[in-house]
Formats: C-alpha cells, structure tokens, sequence
C-alpha cells in the first residue's frame, strides 16, 4: 500500500504529461493541415455529388456539434470527400453535377449545371 502511495505523484504527472502532448500533436495536426491547404492551388474541375454525410457530436455542455461532408467525384473517376458548410450542405443532393472549386482538402464552393 505504501507503494502505491508513493507512485501517485509519479503517475499524476505522466497523465498531465499525456494530457499536454496530445493537446499539443492535435494542435499541430490542425495548424499542419490548414497550411498546406494554404499553399494549395485553387482548383476549378467538372465534378458530380455522389454522397453525401452527417456527423453529430455531443459535448459536456450538452451542444450537439454538427459536421457536414459531400463525396465529389471527378471526370478521372477519382473521389474525394470533403467538409462543407451546412448552408451549401442543404443545397446539395446525391446526382448534381457541376464545377467544384476547392484548395487541398478545403471545400470553396459548388456550382450546379442546369
């Protein structure tokens, strides 16, 4: 017992050291991402809405966070899923087809063809 007594100091730490390192890698992650997004071109491609998806997410103070993606694919047939507002999110259905401006993995906007 006396043991144990004497690791809680030892074993607080390392959860405060835990807790600070992935405060820190999760920073670093978001600032990494939002500069290469940065320094991406603005692309401009002929693409089609092909998903589309809700994330929810409650927190402690009992908000729900909401987080909204589509799925474009592109005349190569490649994919690629982005986050998108949720004001252009609504306007979106599975089918449009249209021009997709975007910056790496940053969504700019989506122009239907009528």
């Amino acid at each position: 017992m006396l043991r144990l007594v004497q690791l809680l100091p030892f074993l607080f730490l390392l959860i405060f050291i835990a807790a600070i390192g992935a405060f820190f890698y999760t920073l670093f992650r978001a600032t990494s991402k939002q500069n290469k997004n940065r320094a991406a071109p603005e692309l401009v491609t002929a693409a089609a809405v092909v998903a589309k998806r809700e994330q929810h997410r409650d927190s402690p103070s009992r908000r729900i966070s909401s987080r909204y993606y589509a799925t474009f694919q592109v005349p190569s047939g490649d994919r690629m899923e982005l986050e998108v507002p949720g004001e252009e999110y609504g306007l979106l259905a599975e089918g449009d087809v249209g021009r997709l401006t975007f910056r790496g993995t940053l969504f700019l906007h989506f122009e239907r063809e009528r």
